[in-house]
């Protein structure tokens, strides 16, 4: 396990349950009575105990459920598997060559993860392993804002666009346009957009750590000559967020959207 994904794990937030609703929906709909569930990109695990929360709530109580779970990244299935045990069947492998067979699941989620995928190939794929009548679930969230600080939503912004980001990375675009190709596609029907936007209050070392654990400040770092000035640039940015919010916590705004799609 390296620090990314240390870092991944304990800082990254869990999806609110209200964001699974349409997804539950659609499911209840085709009302099956063992659900197989797969998670794309799953990272630590935050999404996998997001989504076993929210089946745990809101799933048929006299049927079950099964999650698998896979992320290319064999430091992040570590994290996961440590942190989260069996709650998933956890598996090492990129959404463009996914190791299941043609209609394994009847649902299908990708959270803050479907922005990184050859698109082309991973819509293939998703639809290959989604069984008839399942649906997908794709969520992004955007990084969050305070509620009552925009000079410092400002210093973050400027941030993002000017310094923290891979070489040559354009803006992700909007969910529509990201999704335009599979939400299209002859094989998919039913398609439900969704908004929600929640409060969360983070420390300064929480809002810290979810900042640095952002692929496009870690990027940045590897950018600085030596390791003396990444670590004197990581103490350099948790000085000013620890000196702006202060003790104590502060109220973030979160936005997510999501789009949830049928296969025919």
């Amino acid at each position: 396990m390296n620090h990314d994904a240390q870092t991944y794990a304990r800082y990254r937030p869990l999806y609110p349950t209200e964001f699974f609703k349409g997804l539950l929906l659609k499911i209840g709909h085709t009302n099956p009575h063992h659900l197989r569930m797969l998670d794309v990109g799953c990272g630590a695990g935050q999404s996998v105990q997001s989504l076993s929360n929210a089946l745990s709530i809101g799933f048929p109580k006299n049927h079950s459920w099964r999650l698998a779970a896979c992320d290319p990244d064999p430091a992040m299935i570590a994290a996961a598997r440590s942190s989260l045990g069996e709650l998933a069947d956890w598996t090492v492998a990129p959404a463009e060559k996914l190791p299941f067979s043609d209609g394994s699941f009847q649902a299908i989620s990708l959270l803050s993860a479907y922005h990184w995928f050859d698109r082309e190939q991973a819509d293939l794929e998703l639809l290959r392993v989604l069984g008839r009548g399942g649906c997908i679930l794709i969520g992004e969230y955007q990084f969050p804002k305070t509620q009552h600080q925009p000079d410092f939503d400002e210093w973050i912004r400027r941030n993002f666009n000017l310094h923290w980001k891979l070489p040559e990375q354009k803006p992700r675009g909007r969910l529509r346009d990201l999704t335009r190709n599979l939400t299209g596609n002859a094989e998919v029907q039913g398609v439900i957009w969704s908004k929600l936007e929640t409060e969360q209050h983070l420390t300064a070392s929480d809002f810290t750590g979810l900042l640095v654990s952002q692929a496009r400040y870690i990027a940045y770092l590897k950018t600085l000559p030596s390791e003396k000035a990444r670590a004197d640039y990581l103490i350099e940015t948790q000085n000013h967020i620890h000196a702006t919010l202060g003790d104590g916590e502060t109220p973030f705004r979160f936005r997510f959207e999501s789009v949830v799609l049928s296969k025919a």
